[in-house]
């Protein structure tokens, strides 16, 4: 689990930066995923829980939580800066992924 933290896209890539409180108890500083991210998109979990998006890097997998007022913009954002984007929708599932808590990170 995580405590928050600031998602940042830059041209070609997207990179997370965790709380503070989660650096402390040792995750990475930084998540820097290249190349194609995941918008995982739940059907049945309430607006503000249904959407994530799953960054794998060498450093670590993680789903940020995207607030359903805050998607079309991050997708625009996600867009204009060229970072491909593989959407998924699920039922229920948007944050149990492999490479999530303690599971190996996704193969490149």
């Amino acid at each position: 689990m995580s405590a928050g933290g600031v998602l940042v896209i830059e041209p070609g890539a997207v990179c997370f930066e965790p709380s503070s409180i989660d650096v402390a108890q040792g995750k990475p500083e930084a998540i820097h995923a290249v190349g194609p991210v995941t918008l995982r998109r739940a059907r049945l979990l309430p607006a503000g829980l249904n959407a994530g998006l799953v960054l794998h890097a060498p450093e670590g997998t993680v789903c940020v939580y995207v607030w359903w007022g805050a998607l079309r913009p991050v997708r625009r954002a996600l867009a204009a800066a060229g970072v491909p984007v593989i959407e998924q929708r699920t039922w229920v599932g948007v944050g149990w992924y492999e490479g999530l808590n303690g599971w190996p990170p996704w193969p490149s």
